[in-house]
């Protein structure tokens, strides 16, 4: 018989510190047991990176992922934020086609805005020799939409195992190819490449494992997402804002240094980021799309188990944010300079 004595242990200090359902927990440690892996590739290979790579090279994709992440908080429309609210099978995959629809049409809008305002967008990016960067944005922005808007399929359904087995291919890719390149001296370029091809290889495992997601054009069937379209447009403008305000407190930090101290500065800020953070985005990543995950599953079956979930498990972060806080306010007197 399997002795299953230590998963128990788990789950059980798992409910302890967050709370929430069985189908909760399993969701939090398929994610966070692809996301460790991924995340210990990450850290694994950077002192090879970083022989392979300058700092300004590191600065070029972190400028690269700045612009990528503002921009798909446009691209999307924010759709995979309403997916899995619903309670049809059929409507989420309307809803995935209308954002596959509406992602393309902004993708070629925001290509049309950078051919218009290269020169002046290049200068305040400080990406004047780096022009090429700009035009990989669009071919990003159509990774990252996919990966989203399939993303949320898995989140609606309820089963959060192939997200991450989605995550680790991503890492997998973006490492090997990384390697790769920095062999071929291909610079930041490489990177930012690199970056993109794992956004390609995370969309395809997730609609492969998946493939009734796909999205479907017909006459008939846009003239149904243009219906949903009209439906949904206030509620999409205003999550479109609501992202776009949190992105842009993100990404804040990462514009002003590149501002007033330029790619080199910025590429040391997101090495050390990179590996400050990992723990930390670790759990996160875990914990929202777990919570998400339950909380589209009780919005729709029982609202009021949800405000409970939702203040229980808002309580039990905040106490352990506590200990977690002195121990960060902390670091200068644990850690050398």
């Amino acid at each position: 018989m399997k002795n299953t004595s230590g998963s128990s242990r788990f789950d059980v200090l798992l409910k302890h510190l967050f709370g929430g359902s069985e189908r909760f927990r399993q969701n939090f440690v398929k994610i966070a047991s692809a996301t460790v892996l991924a995340q210990i590739l990450g850290l694994l290979s950077l002192p090879i990176l970083s022989r392979l790579f300058s700092s300004t090279d590191f600065g070029i994709l972190t400028t690269y992922m700045m612009v990528q992440g503002i921009s798909l908080a446009l691209v999307t429309g924010r759709v995979d934020w309403l997916i899995p609210n619903v309670k049809r099978k059929r409507h989420a995959q309307r809803l995935i086609s209308m954002g596959v629809m509406i992602s393309l049409v902004m993708v070629v809008v925001i290509a049309a805005i950078f051919m218009g305002f290269e020169a002046h967008i290049l200068a305040h990016l400080h990406l004047e020799e780096h022009a090429l960067i700009l035009w990989l944005v669009p071919l990003g922005l159509i990774a990252g939409s996919l990966q989203l808007l399939f993303q949320s399929w898995y989140v609606f359904r309820g089963n959060l195992g192939t997200v991450g087995w989605s995550k680790l291919a991503q890492a997998v890719v973006t490492l090997v190819l990384s390697l790769i390149f920095g062999v071929l001296a291909l610079t930041g370029n490489g990177l930012v490449i690199a970056y993109i091809a794992g956004f390609f290889a995370a969309a395809f495992v997730l609609i492969r494992k998946n493939p009734e997601a796909l999205p479907s054009f017909t006459f008939k069937k846009m003239k149904i997402y243009s219906k949903l379209l009209r439906i949904y447009f206030l509620q999409l403008l205003s999550l479109t804002g609501l992202s776009l305000t949190n992105i842009a407190m993100t990404m804040s930090l990462t514009f002003l240094i590149l501002t007033f101290y330029g790619t080199q500065v910025l590429g040391w800020y997101g090495l050390v980021f990179r590996i400050a953070t990992a723990p930390i985005g670790l759990i996160t990543t875990a914990l929202v799309q777990s919570f998400w995950t339950d909380a589209a599953i009780l919005a729709k079956s029982n609202p009021v188990q949800l405000r409970q979930f939702y203040i229980k498990t808002l309580a039990r972060l905040s106490m352990l944010s506590i200990p977690l806080g002195i121990l960060f306010l902390c670091g200068p007197l644990y850690i050398p300079f």
